[in-house]
């Protein structure tokens, strides 16, 4: 008799190749329950052999130790197989000794069904085994499911304050079979309540499941344990009423990952699709997927070469009894702005070809369009043709590159624009509606079609933490009625400056002196220190409770593995810098500033080109030092003008200081963007006659 030294515990992983080790499991368990459906034949096994060795999987030999006359099952590797001989490896840390081992079958477990092929003639030589195929080889089936085996998998499972650590072995949807670092306390295990019991599974250091089970059984020893993942939806965001479109696309398109449990490559086809998740459908008798389990890396495939890069998380299973199909929803967790674009792009096509989300804009006619829908004005083009180069080389490096800090959406038909909108990363972790536009067309009304597609947009965007969206700003005009009607409208109706504010500048041109001017003795401009921006943050709480500071990032400590604002834009060849100043008399803060700056024209009303001035005391602080303070900082803005807004209004006014125009800053936090996209959607849903009365009353009491 051949011999070889055997244990039955489980071995570390083998540093070159971690998933070789011995299965040490009694062969009983693992044919108990199941029936032997049919005979097996010599060329099929073959070929089953072949497959393994094929894609590098293991196959078990059953073996009886001789001491003890035990049995087990051995993991072992084939090599090619062309006749009855079979050769298979041993793991190279078992050697040959005085213990005694029969072979007695080959065993293959595709993990639904269990093939078994009696052998004979065995011969050990070194790490190598020879046997002959026997006969009578059979087939059982006896799993509704299709079980997997799991690689590299750590597990933790808690009940009743007690952590089990331990690894996945095998799994399916019914079922996680778990093997613990110690026995399981089993004395009060199967009789505790449904959801108490855990289980985190992680891979690499990344938690990939998390979610309640149920218990099922364990092995002898208590240190293997098989639990039922509970088939409960996972929440990653609110229900709501009015959800974007569900879509089925054609042609179809697929997701394709690499399991996270597995390392097997799978590919779906996407069944139905939106912004924020898509489902894809399974055979319930080879589910691979669990709700709860996470995904990191996701490619979904376009027609064409079109491909979109996500993260996600299978968040529930329908099953449809008349079909035995199983319908597994996931809910998208990140991706870039890009990618999110691109899936944007194609889902808004699909129910409104006249929709727009590519960066492939053709420039000219957007041109075009600002002057007809009158987004750039007379005054303002006077002011703009001085810069019209640098404008338009701007705009290009934006619309063409600016993935990462910039959006557009165009609404076109036949290639002639009628609306556009675009956000822009204004802060550090703020995106501003940058333009938002459009022009009749007979009886439709495309700017609410714009308002529509935007929210759309902004309903799976801020969602994304790789795109920085903690808050989403805009200014608009007091007397403007339709941003007044959406945006100051939820402002009012929400009524909680937690999740929505609303503040109101004066806005001037300031015409820098040709003369070098000084402040008056005792006043000085200096950059904020860690004091001042407490105090400049305790001012506006007290003056407005707004939202500004924190949407400004006043205060805000950046992470180290963070890209500053200023990074992002210079890497495309763009400016954008934030700095805070105060104005002082006496060492006493009197205004604080915040000085914005951009390329000249990157925003056509100069808003984040321009000093913000904060008045603390309307009488303790001459407009002319306010002018003075100002001055010193010219060398910030290469033009011989500077746009300013002035904070409170009333300050100017009781200075009696002209000013062009006031404008609202309107802030929202998006953790309130829930309440905000079902606000709007609302908005857009009700009767067109209602909407044309409430809007002409709105216009109406402006005046």
């Amino acid at each position: 008799m051949d011999t070889m030294q055997f244990s039955n515990k489980k071995n570390e992983h083998d540093v070159e190749n971690d998933d070789l080790f011995v299965k040490a499991v009694s062969f009983q368990r693992i044919v108990s329950g199941k029936e032997k459906s049919r005979t097996l034949r010599h060329k099929d096994f073959i070929n089953i052999i072949n497959y393994s060795h094929f894609m590098g999987n293991r196959i078990f030999a059953h073996i009886k130790v001789v001491p003890g006359n035990e049995d087990f099952l051995m993991g072992m590797y084939p090599e090619p197989c062309t006749a009855n001989g079979i050769w298979c490896r041993f793991h190279p840390r078992y050697q040959e000794s005085d213990s005694a081992i029969l072979v007695k079958n080959l065993i293959v477990d595709d993990g639904k069904s269990i093939y078994v092929m009696p052998v004979t003639d065995q011969t050990i030589s070194g790490n190598l085994l020879s046997v002959q195929m026997g006969i009578g080889g059979f087939i059982f089936q006896g799993r509704k499911r299709k079980r997997f085996l799991c690689l590299m998998v750590d597990a933790r499972l808690s009940y009743d304050a007690k952590q089990y650590e331990g690894v996945l072995e095998d799994y399916s949807p019914s079922g996680l079979r778990l093997t613990l670092d110690r026995e399981v306390d089993l004395c009060c295990l199967p009789d505790i309540p449904k959801k108490s019991l855990t289980v985190e599974l992680r891979k690499n250091g990344d938690v990939i499941f998390r979610g309640p089970c149920e218990y099922l059984s364990s092995s002898r020893d208590n240190k293997s344990i098989v639990v039922r993942p509970l088939n409960i939806p996972y929440a990653r965001f609110r229900k709501r009423r009015l959800r974007n479109p569900r879509l089925r696309l054609a042609p179809t398109p697929k997701v394709l990952f690499k399991h996270p449990l597995t390392d097997k490559t799978v590919i779906y086809n996407i069944k139905d699709i939106t912004t924020s998740g898509f489902s894809v459908q399974e055979q319930a008798d080879n589910m691979q997927l669990i709700p709860g389990m996470i995904v990191p890396d996701v490619t979904i495939l376009y027609h064409g070469s079109q491909k979109a890069y996500c993260s996600a998380q299978v968040v529930y299973s329908k099953r449809n009894a008349f079909t035995g199909s199983v319908k597994q929803g996931f809910s998208i967790l990140d991706m870039g702005m890009k990618d999110y674009c691109q899936l944007y792009d194609i889902v808004s096509n699909a129910y409104d070809p006249n929709a727009n989300m590519s960066s492939d804009i053709d420039m000219e006619n957007l041109w075009e369009f600002f002057f007809e829908s009158g987004f750039i004005y007379p005054k303002k083009y006077e002011y703009l043709s001085r810069i019209k180069e640098e404008f338009k080389n701007s705009y290009r490096i934006l619309y063409q590159e600016g993935n990462d800090i910039f959006t557009n959406f165009t609404y076109q038909r036949n290639g002639r624009i009628l609306g556009h909108n675009c956000t822009i990363r204004a802060y550090q972790r703020a995106w501003m509606i940058h333009h938002l536009a459009a022009i009749s067309s007979g009886a439709r009304r495309i700017g609410l079609d714009v308002m529509r597609h935007s929210h759309y947009f902004f309903d799976g965007m801020y969602r994304l933490p790789s795109i920085g969206m903690d808050y989403m700003i805009m200014y608009f005009r007091p007397e403007n009625a339709f941003p007044n009607f959406f945006f100051r409208g939820f402002c009012q109706d929400y009524n909680k400056m937690s999740a929505c504010s609303l503040d109101l500048f004066a806005y001037l041109t300031h015409q820098f002196s040709r003369e070098k001017t000084s402040l008056p003795d005792g006043w000085k401009v200096e950059s904020m220190s860690a004091q001042d921006v407490h105090e400049f943050r305790a001012y506006y709480a007290l003056r407005s409770g707004g939202l500004m500071c924190d949407a400004f990032g006043v205060g805000y400590e950046l992470p180290s593995d963070e890209e500053t604002l200023d990074e992002a834009y210079s890497r495309i060849g763009l400016l954008r810098k934030s700095t805070l100043y105060t104005i002082k008399c006496n060492n006493e803060p009197r205004a604080y500033l915040i000085v914005d700056q951009s390329n000249t024209g990157l925003n056509l009303s100069e808003l984040i080109n321009s000093v913000k001035i904060f008045i603390i005391d309307n009488e303790k602080i001459p407009w002319d030092v306010v002018e003075c303070a100002i001055n010193s900082l010219k060398d910030f803005y290469p033009a011989d003008t500077i746009k300013l807004m002035v904070y409170p209004v009333e300050y100017m006014n009781l200075s009696k200081v002209h000013y062009d125009k006031k404008y609202y800053l309107w802030i929202l936090n998006t953790e309130f963007g829930d309440d905000y996209v079902e606000y709007i959607k609302k908005k857009l849903s009700f009767n067109m006659i209602k909407f044309f009365i409430k809007y002409m009353q709105v216009k109406l009491l402006k005046r």
